[in-house]
């Protein structure tokens, strides 16, 4: 039998291993299948458990981020692999630069859960360019059925320190904004996630955390 603190460290080393091949470049066909692979029984795990009655809300958010971060490492590990493949012939398109994925929320709400998966970019900045139009048309059919609703963003981020092997995450959070019908996106993209969460990121890297 699992016990919830397992399964977390069990996604930890899957996670863990995703980033280290990711971080050494394009990932071998054979590699990158091999990777997904494993990946299925923990992402089955956190799955499974995310609406358990009694769980902890700290726990609970502990699986919403493995999960979030595992379906985001998926499509990465995929996307540096299909690069390989395009080198040595026909392979699938890899023009796509992000990709959004509806994923179960921890929480038996309305909430919704949604994530970009960064597949191209180098610099933050033009990845979170990159998802605005995207970002924008998914909460404009949100809104196609309510009146208002609320958001918040999380970007999670590695870092590799001068002197250490393996990248470390740090997650960053706006807070949550009430959006109306009216309410101009283009203008609460800018200064509620992309400003925001680019400050919170100078600030942390100024700090010499990053």
């Amino acid at each position: 039998m699992w016990q919830q603190q397992d399964f977390l460290r069990f996604a930890d080393k899957t996670c863990l291993r995703a980033q280290r091949l990711l971080a050494a470049g394009r990932i071998a066909p054979d590699i990158a299948t091999e990777w997904q692979h494993r990946a299925t029984e923990p992402l089955r795990l956190v799955s499974q458990n995310l609406q358990m009655l009694g769980m902890k809300i700290a726990i609970k958010r502990q699986l919403q981020a493995k999960l979030n971060l595992l379906t985001s490492l998926k499509e990465q590990v995929r996307t540096a692999s299909a690069s390989v493949l395009v080198m040595n012939g026909p392979g699938p398109d890899t023009t796509q630069r992000i990709q959004w994925d509806d994923v179960k929320s921890a929480f038996r709400t309305r909430m919704c859960t949604g994530i970009v998966s960064n597949l191209r970019h180098s610099i933050i900045h033009e990845f979170l360019e990159d998802t605005t139009p995207l970002v924008i048309r998914k909460i404009q059919n949100a809104l196609s059925n309510v009146n208002a609703i609320k958001v918040n963003t999380l970007l999670t981020c590695n870092y590799i320190q001068v002197g250490e092997e393996d990248p470390s995450t740090k997650a960053f959070n706006t807070r949550n904004v009430p959006i109306y019908p009216a309410t101009d996106l283009s203008v609460w993209f800018r200064r509620f996630v992309l400003e925001a969460l680019l400050k919170d990121m100078d600030e942390f890297e100024q700090w010499g955390s990053g």
